[in-house]
């Protein structure tokens, strides 16, 4: 599909050329192919870089990224960033019908629901005992 690849074109890399080790779709490819079998956090990647399956994946047989540097290029991502990468996606969406559907379902969650699930104190101040 080339999902990483035009998500790579679109991220500003203003990193010193004559330093970088791991180049930028290497490290979204690492962080991508970590996720994909569960791995969320990036201290995963202390070990996730010296494995042999996401090396391969990667296209590459020497370490990975660190924790650490993939750190910092998550920390580089702001808010012109995501919206590049949310038109990537968009566009690949597009992209993936023949003829554009009759109707499209945009089902949106509230991610900031504090009071989802049985939480303790789920009820506000003024309804607690």
């Amino acid at each position: 599909m080339g999902l990483l690849e035009s998500v790579n074109r679109v991220l500003q890399d203003s990193r010193d050329r004559s330093k970088i080790v791991h180049t930028q779709l290497s490290m979204l490819q690492q962080r991508v192919y970590g996720l994909c079998p569960g791995y969320e956090d990036l201290n995963d990647h202390q070990s996730l870089r010296n494995d042999p399956a996401i090396q391969t994946a990667v296209n590459r047989f020497s370490p990975l990224a660190s924790q650490s540097t993939l750190c910092r290029l998550e920390n580089r991502a702001d808010r012109e960033a995501l919206f590049a990468v949310h038109e990537v996606m968009v566009q690949q969406f597009i992209a993936s019908f023949r003829k554009a559907p009759r109707k499209l379902i945009l089902d949106f969650d509230a991610t900031d629901d504090r009071d989802q699930g049985m939480q303790e104190r789920r009820c506000p101040p003024r309804c607690q005992g």
